[in-house]
């Protein structure tokens, strides 16, 4: 009876292992992942600002789990100053949730933008950034998103909002590269902004960016890309706070999905 017994508990402990082991292999393998390094030859922020005028360094880390994602976002400034003391270097924390419905996809981002003079909260934002887009729209895919600003402290910028619209495509270029087709990521897209961060209200650019994605195996892809940006003037100013000259930014990335 005893040796029953035991046979008993080691085969029932054996089963809650190997469920264990399952339910553990399958959390690992919904998780996925990318770590997508890039240099550019300056930074140009995505409200149109040139940020820092020489090359930086940006490693951008995620996570996601179905819907969900999260990860870091690390700027270097690589003109060999004191590391915070330039607009540079920058440290983002993000989180968010994308689904498609059909032909809709929708997505909101959550940040904490950590900005120069890292550990001093004055330059410091909270982000909200929804976005709708329309992915299996025919030729070319229309997008709308919205970035909301609020401040950390009172000595934050100005909060406020901006809007960006445009459309992308992905444009294939009738060969092939190490097996897999080449083709081109195209975005093009205009700025509005409510006068955020102490800028005049208004429209603010145009924007185009090309990429070249170079697919290197399962796991890697090399982009070398190029943006090219022309101002808005304001209507009342004459010129726009955020960027008053024509921007030509290029970039090379390498990213690693596990």
């Amino acid at each position: 009876m005893k040796t029953l017994i035991n046979l008993a508990l080691a085969s029932l402990f054996y089963a809650i292992s190997a469920q264990v082991t399952l339910a553990a292999d399958t959390t690992l393998y919904l998780i996925g992942g990318t770590w997508d390094t890039q240099f550019r030859s300056e930074y140009l922020g995505k409200i149109g600002k040139v940020f820092y005028d020489k090359p930086i360094m940006v490693n951008d880390i995620s996570l996601s789990y179905g819907d969900f994602y999260a990860g870091t976002w690390i700027a270097t400034a690589l003109g060999g100053e004191r590391y915070g003391s330039t607009y540079g270097d920058e440290v983002d924390l993000y989180a968010g949730w994308g689904h498609t419905y059909d032909w809709v996809h929708v997505q909101v981002t959550a940040a904490y933008f950590a900005i120069k003079d890292l550990g001093n909260l004055k330059n410091d934002l909270w982000i909200v950034e929804p976005e709708v887009s329309l992915p299996k729209v025919p030729i070319v895919q229309p997008f709308v998103a919205v970035r909301s600003f609020d401040q950390v402290t009172s000595e934050s910028p100005k909060p406020g909002w901006f809007v960006w619209t445009g459309v992308r495509r992905t444009q294939p270029l009738g060969f092939n590269i190490w097996r897999n087709e080449a083709a081109l990521s195209l975005e093009s897209m205009t700025a509005y902004s409510d006068g955020a961060l102490g800028g005049n209200p208004g429209f603010v650019f145009t924007r185009l960016t090309i990429g070249f994605p170079i697919v290197l195996g399962k796991h890697f892809t090399i982009t070398p890309g190029i943006l090219y940006q022309m101002p808005i003037a304001n209507q009342e100013h004459n010129s726009h706070p955020y960027t008053t000259h024509n921007e030509v930014v290029g970039s090379v990335s390498l990213r690693w999905n596990f």
